[in-house]
């Protein structure tokens, strides 16, 4: 990574290797149960760029941080910006870019307040392919710090996205909702659903996670989620 010589004045300059990579980062924020109104946040500042997303019902949030190291070239002047994008306009957007073998550029704010974007590619000959555009921002929405929606002690739990995923999946034949039980000793983590009505069948997945990104606050700790929530906040993990 390196600093870009802003010299145009410009106090958001950015550039990326592949705009592939960032569709892919910002797939895992997207909402199985999002409309094409979905807005997430753009936080741009000194520290790395954040996108965030809120359902409008709080219930869920997701976020997405990229360091300065993440870009070819970084440039974000302080103090922090915010804006508001629409997420199905922004990755619509970003497709479009990633048939070119150029770096992505992108710059903040335009002469409307807009986020644009550019990629050059260069061909034989001295030929050159310049791709542009221009994604209208607006009024961020309102949005809470994750760790305001609860109090400590708190339970949590880190592991391979792919492996919840996966685990959400197998579930899915009930129909309704999943009970989550944590216990501190031993270590476990367990998903469990019961298909309703007449039905008996059951299922049980328990996945025993390292000591290190597991912590129950109590003894153990139970809930219950329906099973959309839970879909909707792990359909998408990388």
């Amino acid at each position: 990574m390196s600093t870009i010589s802003n010299t145009s004045g410009t106090p958001v300059q950015l550039q990326i290797s592949s705009a592939r990579a960032l569709v892919s980062v910002l797939q895992s924020i997207r909402s199985r149960a999002g409309t094409k109104q979905q807005i997430c946040s753009l936080l741009a500042g000194s520290d790395g760029l954040t996108f965030r997303w809120e359902e409008d019902a709080k219930g869920m949030q997701a976020a997405v941080f990229l360091r300065p190291e993440v870009f070819t070239k970084f440039f974000c002047e302080d103090p922090r910006r915010v804006v508001g994008l629409s997420l199905s306009v922004l990755m619509d957007t970003l497709a479009v870019f990633c048939s070119s073998a150029g770096e992505l550029e992108i710059r903040y704010p335009g002469k409307d307040m807009e986020l644009l974007l550019e990629a050059r590619e260069r061909l034989g000959g001295g030929a050159e392919i310049s791709s542009y555009a221009r994604i209208r921002t607006q009024e961020p929405p309102a949005m809470r710090e994750l760790g305001d929606y609860w109090e400590e002690p708190s339970s949590y739990f880190l592991g391979p996205g792919q492996l919840f995923k996966e685990v959400v999946e197998d579930l899915e034949w009930s129909g309704g909702s999943v009970r989550l039980r944590m216990q501190r000793q031993p270590p476990e983590l367990a998903f469990r659903s019961a298909a309703g009505g007449g039905a008996t069948g059951n299922g049980t997945l328990r996945v025993g996670l390292p000591v290190a990104a597991f912590h129950c606050a109590g003894a153990e700790a139970d809930h219950v989620y329906p099973l959309k929530r839970l879909q909707a906040a792990f359909a998408n993990l990388p």
